[in-house]
């Protein structure tokens, strides 16, 4: 954690803000720390045996072999990724062009084994910290198997943070991008949304796999209203979701006063399975929404007496028949 100069601490902070961000969030927090400490002790470690050895009483100080082992990682797992470069020479020559990331690590790596065999560290650089922080990054996260974008995916992560905008995509860079597991449930719901469930059998059962892995992820930090126009965009020939979860979601939309949107998944299970025990609770609530927001007495009675024909004992009967007596 120590530097030898403002300049040296700059420099690698620039470098962990490149890399570090997306390499934590793929590897997530235990995984990135363990790598990046792992690189900065193998970085230590080849300095002191190929430049210690000579210079005990040298000095080795500083984050780069970390920074650099993050740098390995990154070169692993986001090779195609594009960075923006600025560069200089004098006043007048300056400007900027993107690059795929893999070339600028490279670069940078490459002046280390250049400037490390014929300067042996002579100007005051930790060549081979650089070079061993870099190894192990690389090494690490292969042992742990971390995912690899491929270059389709760079791609269209470059255009979306162009765009900043998931619905400016095409359904096949959303695909693209859903290759692999994602936390962003943002991309999943217009993928969904883009998706013609209607039409396209194959789209309707991809989508409704899609909803069911991405449920409890969806239910915690997704907009209700699109999780509930996702689910009711899948034909019912399909099936659907576990009925609790509709159950859930109706309720959550009914706090939010959305009940036209409540209504219409309480009907979802009806539809889905009208035998089943969630489908009585479905009916009684959807009765309930009918009668108090709605106002639609006859409509709620007729909803009533439907749960009635169908679960003529359930909890919810004695309760059903008072609101239609009260009439």
């Amino acid at each position: 954690f120590l530097h030898a100069s403002p300049l040296h601490i700059l420099g690698n902070m620039l470098f962990l803000w490149l890399f570090g961000g997306p390499l934590e969030g793929r590897l997530r927090p235990l995984k990135f720390l363990a790598v990046y400490f792992a690189a900065g002790l193998a970085g230590t470690v080849l300095q002191d045996l190929v430049w210690g050895s000579l210079h005990p009483d040298a000095p080795c100080l500083g984050a780069s072999g970390a920074i650099m082992g993050l740098a390995g990682a990154y070169l692993y797992t986001f090779p195609y990724s594009v960075m923006c470069v600025f560069y200089w020479f004098g006043f007048f020559w300056r400007g900027v062009f993107d690059i795929q990331a893999r070339w600028v690590v490279i670069f940078y790596i490459s002046q280390d084994v250049i400037f490390g065999a014929l300067l042996n560290s002579r100007d005051g650089v930790g060549h081979f910290a650089h070079i061993g922080g870099f190894g192990f990054g690389v090494l690490g996260v292969f042992v742990l198997r971390v995912r690899r974008d491929a270059e389709e995916v760079s791609q269209v992560q470059a255009v979306m943070a162009e765009m900043k905008d998931y619905s400016m995509l095409s359904l096949g860079e959303l695909a693209t991008l859903l290759e692999h597991p994602t936390e962003d449930m943002n991309l999943v719901l217009t993928y969904c949304e883009k998706t013609p469930l209607r039409t396209e059998p194959a789209y309707a059962q991809h989508v409704l796999s899609l909803l069911q892995l991405s449920m409890p992820q969806l239910m915690a930090h997704a907009d209700p209203d699109r999780v509930a126009d996702s689910l009711l965009g899948i034909p019912v020939r399909y099936g659907g979701v576990p009925l609790v979860v509709y159950l859930r979601l109706a309720s959550r939309l009914e706090a939010l006063t959305s009940n036209t949107r409540a209504v219409h998944l309480y009907r979802r299970i009806y539809d889905l399975a009208p035998t089943s025990p969630d489908c009585e609770m479905a009916l009684f609530r959807m009765a309930r929404v009918l009668e108090k927001a709605f106002n639609d007495r006859a409509q709620a009675a007729a909803v009533y007496n439907e749960m009635l024909r169908l679960f003529p004992y359930g909890d919810m009967a004695p309760q059903a028949r008072a609101a239609i007596g009260m009439r």
